[in-house]
């Protein structure tokens, strides 16, 4: 055996290696977010969250619809 063959099988076996903890350690950052998804589905903590989401967004149109009619009032009475 030659030093290259030596070498260039060691060089194989660490991508190789390398590819299955690559593999390997893709598939451990969904579970988390699996398991996460699962707890919050049943206790409705998606629901709230959703609703108070909902809740800033009207907020918004209220004050920017109350801005614009003391525009519009303003500008009745400088005419």
């Amino acid at each position: 055996m030659t030093i290259c063959t030596v070498l260039g099988k060691q060089l194989l076996h660490l991508l190789f290696l390398g590819l299955l903890l690559a593999v390997c350690g893709s598939e451990g950052t969904e579970t988390p977010e699996k398991v996460s998804n699962a707890v919050e589905a049943p206790t409705g903590i998606k629901d709230v969250d959703r609703y108070s989401q909902i809740k800033k967004n009207l907020d918004g149109i209220n004050s920017r619809q109350a801005e614009k009619r003391q525009q519009l009032d303003d500008d009745r009475e400088n005419q």
